[in-house]
């Protein structure tokens, strides 16, 4: 960075873990401190420049300084026969050597900006209505120096700290985060995903609503505040006001292509993590770590086509012969020595778990072959691709939030335009998320057959309103808690995805030494 904040020197001195989730790995997180700090700087702002007497008083004066190489935006400048930096803190009053160090950082840029010496600046505590006089004497602005030096080595080479694990983290944003077993634990979102499926159908924003259109009347309505997620399909359209605001509040919308496939998604913006996505790409051409790190995906897929197998076997199914060679394929994933080899055991894995699920369609009378993608020429086939489709952009959205890479993975090829990463990931879900639904869909016979799809040109395709059902059991699905193996507790699956990416993460840059797949018990 050619000028590194002020604001990150103090966030440095409160907590450096702090300052690497929300910069490196780009987490924020605001809590209602932070909102309400955010209100009253943006009332001040409104007033540039205040005179009162002989006292002048300027909001929101930005300095920079190529020698210092800090960046700083002063809540306020006063000139009152000396000129001096003024910051405003929400809390009440106290002795803090991160506001301090702030504060005369702020000053040592006004000192080279206006070419005189600045001898102090003032603290004021909102909440005790007081101010603090700060001398910038010769320990404060060493300080400032050796902390801008701590601050650009963490920026130039990111090691992650440790929690502080202090007094201080009570009132945090980041604290679920930090302690969420070493920041793999993903935030909680309880927003909603809207799914847009009926052509000429359009997204609007109306006040704090997005509200869904439909021939110039509206059709549904809902608060913006709750959203999590927009799913466009085929011939639907969002307008640009709605997407600026989406971007702003950090959701993400995809776009699903009539067929069913995955068509892209607009996300608000990139992780700024770069040194673990430079670390990933390394990682990749290693060919010893990258088959390391693929065994465990095809380890993990195998597992869970066994665990769904048993399930099923359990219900009077007689699937022996298809669980006891899945068992062999999953033991083989450990002495594969190359990645040709590995696909293969994975591919004849597979062929024998769809093998077992024909028997298990077969007793509901649905006819599944063998997996067909391109036309699906059957019900089933269809259902799983656009399940599939569902999951991928949500394991997507996944690897964007823990700041890896989609597209460069470790097991499928890279393609251009093919989210091999995600594919990867992506594996150990297929069968505990979408073939569990689609069994779960026919068997339970909440698709129809004969109402549910059509046939065109040897094709199979789901209609519109059936698309419906699906999205809301995978909704559903989402949601629903399962006892995570590493953390042994109950979370949302959509809350795994994430996690399995953090996972990831944490080993792309060293700080695990291995890859642990999901796999359900």
């Amino acid at each position: 960075m050619r000028y590194i904040p002020v604001s990150y020197l103090a966030e440095y001195l409160y907590c450096p873990r702090n300052l690497y989730l929300r910069v490196i790995e780009g987490i924020e997180r605001k809590n209602e401190d932070m909102k309400i700090g955010e209100y009253q700087e943006e009332r001040r702002q409104k007033r540039e420049k205040v005179i009162s007497g002989s006292r002048e008083v300027f909001h929101g004066v930005e300095v920079a300084s190529e020698t210092l190489g800090l960046v700083a935006r002063i809540d306020a400048v006063e000139k009152n026969g000396n000129v001096y930096p003024v910051e405003f803190k929400k809390g009440k009053r106290r002795n803090s050597l991160s506001h301090r160090v702030q504060l005369c950082a702020q000053g040592m840029l006004l000192e080279e900006y206006l070419g005189k010496e600045i001898a102090y600046g003032f603290i004021f505590y909102m909440a005790s209505r007081s101010r603090v006089k700060v001398r910038f004497d010769k320990d404060l602005r060493r300080k400032v120096i050796l902390t801008k030096e701590e601050v650009k080595k963490m920026l130039e080479e990111p090691v992650e700290p440790p929690p502080l694990k202090s007094s201080r983290c009570k009132g945090c944003s980041l604290r679920e985060v930090c302690f969420g077993s070493e920041g793999v634990l993903p935030l909680e979102r309880k927003g909603k995903t809207i799914y847009l499926t009926v052509p000429g159908t359009a997204l609007k924003k109306n006040g704090n609503a997005c509200v869904v259109v439909k021939d110039g009347e509206v059709i549904a309505e809902f608060p913006l505040k709750d959203l999590e997620g927009v799913v466009l399909v085929g011939r639907t359209h969002i307008t640009f006001p709605l997407l600026s605001v989406l971007m702003e509040r950090g959701v993400n919308v995809y776009f699903v292509k009539r067929d069913g496939s995955f068509g892209g998604m607009f996300i608000p913006s990139e992780r700024k993590n770069v040194n673990l996505r430079m670390r990933q790409y390394k990682m990749h051409f290693d060919e010893k770590q990258s088959l390391k790190i693929a065994r465990k995906f095809v380890k993990g897929k195998i597992a869970n086509m066994k665990a769904l197998l048993m399930r099923y076997n359990r219900k009077g199914e007689v699937l022996e012969e298809f669980i006891r060679d899945l068992r062999l394929m999953e033991k083989r994933t450990e002495s594969v020595r190359s990645h040709g080899e590995l696909l293969g055991v994975e591919g004849y894995a597979t062929q024998r778990y769809f093998e077992g699920c024909e028997k298990i369609l077969d007793k509901v009378g649905v006819k599944f072959d063998k997996r067909e993608r391109r036309p699906p020429r059957n019900p089933a086939n269809s259902v799983l691709s656009y399940l599939y489709t569902l999951l991928l952009k949500d394991i997507i959205s996944a690897l964007y939030i823990s700041g890896l890479d989609p597209y460069f993975g470790f097991l499928h090829i890279n393609r251009p335009g093919r989210p091999s990463l995600a594919l990867d990931l992506m594996e150990e879900f297929r069968p505990v998320v979408a073939d569990a639904l689609m069994l779960y869909l026919f068997r339970r016979k909440i698709l129809d057959i004969s109402g549910d799809f059509k046939i065109y040109f040897g094709g199979c395709y789901i209609k519109p309103h059936a698309r419906k059902k699906i999205f809301a059991v995978y909704e559903e699905k989402k949601r629903q808690e399962v006892q995570h193996p590493e953390f042994k507790k109950a979370i949302p699956y959509y809350r795994i995805f994430e996690i399995q990416a953090r996972i990831l993460g944490k080993v792309v840059v060293g700080l695990r030494k291995e890859y642990t797949p999901f796999i359900i018990r």
